[in-house]
């Protein structure tokens, strides 16, 4: 089990799973019957290429500013290359606006390791641009969610805007501790976050804000006939669950805590949204 679970983080398949899911998510929210299999499929792959692009750039860089041993390459190689090749006959598919929303989170996420960027005598990917590196992340994962699998009449609805801060808002809460995780290690590659600003406390209090704010979102877009009240009353226990999750986070947490537990409270909401949906079409 622990080979398994270790395969699964490192491979990013679970990260890109989390993702994909919320694209099911998006669906079932807005009622949308447009959003296919064909949505997910991207969504995962694009997910699974980014992660192992970026953690193969890492391992290169870590092997040419040490002497030390670091770990394989292969495997995160393999996956970068096997997601590429089947995403190619993906993009056949592209209608215009896939391509747009596609090739600005692409070329957000593909710039985020990268020193594309000069000031002071000093050149900066976005991961180390001052406090960028989590509003990348939470920006990049919810145009990909919730605006990608859309169609470019369907982002005029009032509801899909709802939805996307609804998820911006959730991502960020649970992005913010993976930055309060990596603090000593930003610290010393002098890379500027929140956590770093504001203390441990002071993110953690942060991160309970935006899953708040997340939860009375959900409320209001009950009232605003946006949600059910299955779905509602779903939503805020997924909140309540990931806030006991947040909680429980440490610096010296395992990695299962962060990358499959707390990454995973975003597949544990979509599965409740899901079996709802379910019930309901049975009814």
């Amino acid at each position: 089990m622990k080979v398994l679970t270790q395969f699964l983080i490192r491979s990013n398949l679970f990260v890109s799973l989390c993702a994909a899911s919320l694209v099911w998510q998006t669906k079932i929210l807005l009622a949308d019957n447009e959003i296919t299999g064909f949505d997910f499929t991207l969504v995962f792959l694009s997910t699974l290429f980014i992660y192992n692009f970026h953690r193969l750039v890492k391992i290169r860089q870590q092997k040419k500013e040490s002497n030390t041993e670091t770990e394989s390459d292969t495997l995160n190689l393999s996956m970068s290359a096997v997601s590429f090749l089947l995403l190619i006959p993906c993009f056949w598919f592209l209608n215009v606006w896939h391509w747009s929303v596609f090739i600005v989170g692409g070329i957000i996420a593909l710039t985020y390791s990268f020193p594309v960027f000069s000031a002071g005598g000093r050149r900066y990917s976005l991961r180390t641009t001052p406090y960028a590196k989590l509003f990348v992340v939470v920006i990049v994962w919810s145009l990909m969610t919730v605006l990608l699998p859309l169609s470019m009449q369907d982002i005029k609805r009032p509801e899909v805007l709802h939805v996307l801060i609804e998820r911006f808002c959730f991502l960020l809460a649970i992005t913010l501790p993976f930055d309060m995780r990596d603090m000593e290690l930003d610290r010393e590659q002098q890379v500027t976050t929140i956590p770093l600003k504001y203390g441990w406390t002071g993110s953690l209090a942060l991160s309970f804000f935006f899953l708040a704010l997340f939860s009375i979102l959900v409320i209001w877009g009950f009232f605003f006939t946006f949600h059910n009240l299955i779905q509602t009353i779903l939503l805020v226990a997924s909140a309540a669950i990931t806030f006991a999750v947040i909680k429980k986070s440490r610096p010296d947490s395992q990695q299962i805590h962060y990358a499959i537990v707390l990454e995973g409270t975003s597949l544990m909401q979509s599965v409740l949204i899901w079996i709802s949906y379910l019930g309901l079409s049975f009814l």
